[in-house]
């Protein structure tokens, strides 16, 4: 295993382990795109959390996309929090969207009725097969 990937069992039975590949930035606020609505009651919650704390204790979870800017995928209070800071940067894992080792599923209880197979976001990566037996796997 090389720094920066780990093998991925997501999808049973694994007939190799596959690497899920990843880097650590802190990344322009000005180059994260948020696709998700943010509730205000959570906003404040984090803002109060990231005040005390003076830091942020989970990075967000970005990916790429095709224009040069990161799409959020997991993390958007804590971005929403840090823009309304002032941040200039936030912490940020950066995932490969497409490498063969990202599994996504909906969160248990979704009212999602049918996952996509493969589509296009309009600016951003593409969505892989899903599941709807198992929550979210991120690595």
């Amino acid at each position: 295993m090389t720094p920066g990937t780990e093998p991925s069992t997501a999808r049973s039975p694994p007939q190799r382990a596959r690497e899920f590949r990843y880097r650590f930035e802190l990344l322009p606020l000005a180059a994260l795109r948020a696709h998700e609505a943010v509730d205000p009651e959570n906003l404040l919650q984090v803002l109060g959390k990231i005040r005390r704390q003076h830091l942020v204790d989970e990075p967000i979870l970005v990916a790429e996309a095709a224009d040069g800017l990161f799409v959020v995928l997991n993390g958007h209070h804590r971005f929403a929090a840090l823009r309304e800071l002032g941040a200039q940067r936030a912490p940020a894992w950066v995932v490969d969207y497409e490498g063969e080792a990202v599994v996504l599923e909906r969160w248990p209880g979704s009212r999602v009725q049918t996952p996509p197979t493969r589509r296009r976001w309009s600016n951003g990566p593409s969505v892989a097969t899903c599941s709807p037996r198992r929550p979210p796997v991120t690595g």
